[in-house]
């Protein structure tokens, strides 16, 4: 082993600065060569990129050739390389589980990146009270990075607009009257009975408003100022369905990569929004405790993989709660995955 790992030391640079200069190459070494997760015998030429792309659409002879000298190569994803400079700090391109927010919250986590179904445009994907201010917001208001408690001030560290959001549905809206819902639902039942439909809308304004998530979308400035890598653990690759006692993982700006296990799912909640607002969310997902203040708008992963489960927004010092991707990315009208090249 040592004979062929001094062999392929020299190998490597010989070949450094060619795979180097290839696109998407960040890095060479030697390792280990693996096919579908599991480690082959013997050691390969490691050829570290930022992402794994379809060989039929790189540009001719920007491809790693498979042996070289006799000896097989590896491609290994990494994401981009960079200084681990703070998550609190600006970051330029920025990159998921970062500081941001609307200029007059105080600071919330890109998610991630997604991509508009229409324009393809890539855009940020965060919760409604990190890049919308709770509705209290006008479209094209500029997002921050990093977000206004950490330093970020409008128009030198605006990375985005916003372009659109889910309103928040909050209790009380349509009255001050507070009535126990079994008497709301007999009101209705009356209402009904009787055809009198003014008293029919009277009681279904007093009715829990009903939400299924907190998400928002805001579009850079210049799509050179994000890339897809979600910090500390990689390029979103799918989605996936919540399963109980699942193992997952985020990256938040304030507790960096934190694992946890999903322990409900199908939840009904009441989320306090500060200043005597609380909105009811239903069909969420409660994970052990995995989060802190600043945390929201956070990507929610299944362990060990780079499949998006769900988008962190509530919690305590027990719980955390997040709301299940498929349905945002469909309210939102954009996709996980980049159009194709």
């Amino acid at each position: 082993m040592t004979d062929l790992f001094d062999e392929l030391k020299v190998l490597r640079s010989q070949y450094q600065d060619f795979l180097l200069a290839l696109p998407n190459v960040v890095g060479v070494g030697i390792g280990h060569k693996k096919t579908g997760g599991n480690k082959l015998e013997g050691l390969s030429l490691v050829t570290l990129v930022r992402a794994k792309v379809p060989v039929d659409s790189l540009p001719k002879g920007a491809t790693i050739p498979p042996v070289l000298d006799g000896v097989q190569t590896d491609v290994v994803e990494v994401g981009q390389l960079r200084a681990m400079t703070s998550r609190l700090e600006r970051w330029r391109p920025a990159v998921g589980g970062i500081s941001t927010g609307h200029f007059q919250v105080t600071a919330g986590t890109l998610g991630c990146l997604v991509y508009d179904l229409v324009s393809d445009e890539p855009l940020i994907l965060s919760n409604n009270h990190v890049l919308a201010n709770s509705n209290a917001c006008s479209v094209y208001d500029p997002v921050l990075q990093q977000g206004r408690i950490d330093g970020g001030i409008v128009g030198e560290d605006t990375l985005a607009n916003l372009a659109r959001f889910i309103p928040i549905r909050f209790q009380g809206e349509a009255s001050a009257i507070k009535l126990p819902e079994f008497l709301i639902r007999l009101g209705l039942l009356l209402a009904s009975w009787f055809k009198n439909e003014k008293l029919k809308q009277f009681f279904e304004d007093l009715l829990p408003r009903i939400n299924y998530m907190d998400a928002a979308v805001a579009k850079p400035l210049n799509p050179q100022m994000v890339v897809p890598e979600v910090l500390g653990i990689g390029i979103p690759s799918g989605t996936a369905d919540a399963i109980l006692d699942m193992q997952v993982r985020k990256s938040g700006r304030t507790t960096g990569v934190t694992e946890g296990t999903i322990e409900v799912l199908n939840a009904t909640v009441n989320i306090s929004y500060g200043d005597n607002q609380s909105a009811r969310f239903e069909d969420q997902i409660i994970t052990s405790s995995m989060c802190m203040g600043g945390d929201s708008g956070s990507v929610l992963f299944s362990a060990g993989t780079s499949q998006v489960i769900g988008l962190l927004f509530g919690g305590s010092s027990l719980v955390t709660i997040y709301s299940p991707i498929e349905p945002i990315l469909s309210a939102l009208k954009v996709s996980l995955i980049p159009p194709a090249v």
